[in-house]
């Protein structure tokens, strides 16, 4: 008698079941890259969903208890746990910029404290319990910075379809000799400094001081001068 086999006992389960049918399909749609980003979606979805509701159940009856309107004491824990948010998108927005980002983490970290400090507060009086309490907005803050990781990486992955490439001429239209006047007397001053240092301390585009340089390399001027 003929016995089936384990993949024909699977493509018949297939065949019969629907959602069985839905799910092997995104399985083969899905690359390893895109499984991975898929199961981490939805861990931090079950993680920062669940600390955020934890943490907003504490602070609500904190709230109340510290003699907020019952009909206002749920704004209170969005004003705390909003922050940490914030703060992680900042950090995020900072990075992407090459700006100081030490604003943001003082956010997040000085809004997670708060909050774990009110979820303590009102937990029981014994270490343990106090201990399960301030987890969820650590757990909180910490899945929130895993993602702006994950966000910045995919990011600074895209292309960036209005950038030049590098090895473009410059328009010399669009440069006027007092610009090149100005980008060549900081660079004699500042033989080491970066296109971006030269735009910040000039007041100049990006885009400008990059032709300027360009033009003055490409003219001699700049001899043994690298970014």
């Amino acid at each position: 008698m003929f016995q089936p086999s384990t993949k024909h006992k699977l493509e018949r389960i297939m065949t019969h079941t629907g959602v069985s049918r839905m799910i092997f399909a995104c399985f083969l749609w899905m690359n390893h890259t895109r499984l991975i980003q898929v199961i981490l979606a939805v861990f931090f979805i079950i993680i920062a969903g669940s600390s955020f509701i934890l943490s907003y159940v504490n602070l609500t009856a904190a709230g109340l208890q510290a003699g907020f309107p019952e009909n206002l004491a749920w704004m209170w824990p969005l004003c705390i746990d909003s922050f940490i948010s914030m703060g992680a998108v900042f950090v995020l927005q900072s990075n992407l910029n090459k700006e100081p980002s030490w604003q943001g983490w003082g956010v997040m970290i000085s809004f997670t404290l708060v909050s774990g400090v009110f979820n303590i507060v009102h937990s029981p009086p014994d270490l343990w319990s106090q201990f399960a309490h301030v987890i969820p907005p650590v757990a909180q803050c910490f899945s929130l910075e895993i993602l702006m990781i994950r966000i910045k990486r995919d990011l600074m992955k895209t292309p960036q379809l209005t950038e030049e490439p590098e090895c473009a001429s410059p328009d010399t239209d669009t440069i006027s000799p007092e610009k090149v006047q100005k980008v060549r007397e900081w660079l004699t001053v500042n033989p080491g400094g970066t296109n971006e240092q030269a735009r910040k301390a000039l007041g100049l585009g990006w885009s400008t001081v990059r032709d300027c340089r360009t033009y003055l390399q490409s003219t001699g001027q700049l001899t043994g001068l690298t970014e």
